[in-house]
């Protein structure tokens, strides 16, 4: 009888996990109306009985498929490692590339992201309540990040919070024109330049105990 328990609950998790998949991919590519039960049960070819005993409603199903989409991503992104250890320009680099590669891994999260803000509706859906939760919470660990990292000379919190602000730009951006795998390396290399350029920038019109930021 455990047996029979133990490959019951794995395949609920499987079954789980193939709808939270099939969804996430509906959404970005027909948004939150587009995406039915009908269409996940049909993609899927799990029945809807099956969607509704893992789910409440399709609020329920895109709030949680959007929470398994930003998880890899998230944690990627946001993980300090040894950064701060690193010289200020290969710390910037390497995260980058980092980021970059998490986000392409899951472009659909980003894709559904955007399309739940550019959505006008009068009520406020799950899934686009979590996006904004997600996007809130990485923006603040962004910017710890960069706090850590920056050079003792710019401790400024205004150029770090501009920082992440581009940060986030750049990999949120990828989606909408996706790098080949070869050229992730290049194009965050490139990014990463820029953003140690704007550093210097700041740095050089600092005047003596300023805080004046590059505009």
């Amino acid at each position: 009888m455990q047996d029979l328990s133990r490959r019951a609950h794995a395949q609920g998790r499987e079954s789980r996990s193939r709808l939270l998949e099939v969804a996430l991919a509906l959404a970005a590519e027909r948004g939150y109306d587009g995406t039915t039960i009908a269409l996940v049960s049909e993609r899927s070819g799990l029945p809807a009985s099956s969607i509704y005993w893992h789910f409440a409603n399709k609020d329920a199903l895109l709030e949680a498929a959007m929470e398994h989409g930003a998880l890899g991503w998230r944690t990627s992104l946001v993980a300090l490692e040894e950064g701060e250890r690193k010289p200020f320009p290969d710390a910037v680099r390497d995260r980058l590339a980092a980021g970059a590669r998490a986000t392409l891994r899951r472009p659909e999260y980003a894709r559904f992201g955007t399309k739940l803000v550019l959505e006008s509706r009068p009520e406020e859906t799950a899934p686009r309540r979590v996006y904004r939760e997600i996007h809130a919470d990485v923006q603040v660990s962004l910017r710890a990040w960069w706090r850590a990292v920056l050079p003792a000379d710019v401790q400024d919190p205004a150029l770090a919070r501009r920082l992440s602000d581009l940060h986030l730009a750049f990999l949120e951006g990828l989606y909408l024109d996706p790098p080949d795998d070869d050229e992730v390396e290049v194009l965050a290399e490139l990014v990463a330049r820029s953003l140690v350029d704007l550093v210097a920038r700041w740095r050089g019109q600092r005047g003596p105990g300023g805080r004046g930021g590059a505009a």
